[in-house]
């Protein structure tokens, strides 16, 4: 469910600025420009409710580009685009289609962190039912007691 909550996001990300150059995993040396880099997410579980629980995710995408005003503008219009539309994220499945379905985004920031390379700060709640135990019912309880006389 996680990937594909950040994949939701790297397609949103992708509609917004025409960038397919991404990387989930680590940046290779002579990469192209504009890119995204998407870490792995940090999740602090939280309560919920009763049937469910939720974890509180964040993720630090990096945007590069050749400047920092470059990059900067980018992660503006990916910033702008997604709280004009309330943070509202479309769900994709596994082959990046629609699936009618989204979830929001808590909240979404950006600042400058080097020459080239903006960041977007990303958070957002995952909820998930509990697993429910499978179990057979008692039909009939017996219990053989043993009355000891105190004599005896």
């Amino acid at each position: 469910m996680l990937e594909e909550e950040v994949a939701s996001i790297a397609k949103k990300m992708y509609d917004i600025s025409g960038i397919q150059n991404m990387f989930f995993d680590e940046v290779k040396e002579g990469f192209k420009r504009p890119s995204f880099y998407f870490p792995p997410v940090e999740q602090t579980a939280i309560g919920d409710t009763l049937n469910t629980f939720a974890y509180d995710n964040a993720i630090f995408v990096k945007v590069f580009d050749k400047t920092t005003k470059g990059a900067m503008e980018i992660a503006e219009q990916i910033t702008y685009s997604i709280t004009r539309e309330r943070n509202q994220i479309p769900f994709v499945n596994e082959a990046g289609e629609l699936t009618g379905s989204v979830f929001r985004l808590k909240d979404i920031s950006y600042q400058s962190i080097d020459v080239g390379v903006a960041q977007l700060y990303i958070r957002w709640k995952s909820i998930y039912a509990f697993t429910r135990s499978v179990y057979s019912k008692a039909a009939n309880l017996v219990f053989n007691v043993l009355i000891k006389d105190k004599e005896g």
